[in-house]
């Protein structure tokens, strides 16, 4: 972040470090009713969501 700026490829690096925790500890993504999500988890669906924003605006 610069100058209260988040570029998107701030948010990519992010998420590849996310998805790496991810892998290191055998996270398993879950959907669905009745089951709860990882934080980690959690944190990547948010990005992909910023991401997803981000390109809309661009």
């Amino acid at each position: 972040m610069y100058e209260n700026v988040v570029k998107m490829k701030h948010i990519k690096k992010l998420r590849k470090k996310l998805y790496a925790l991810k892998q290191k500890e055998n996270i398993e993504f879950v959907y669905g009713c009745g089951k709860r999500k990882n934080q980690v988890q959690r944190s990547i669906e948010k990005l992909e969501e910023y991401l997803n924003k981000l390109k809309e605006y661009t």
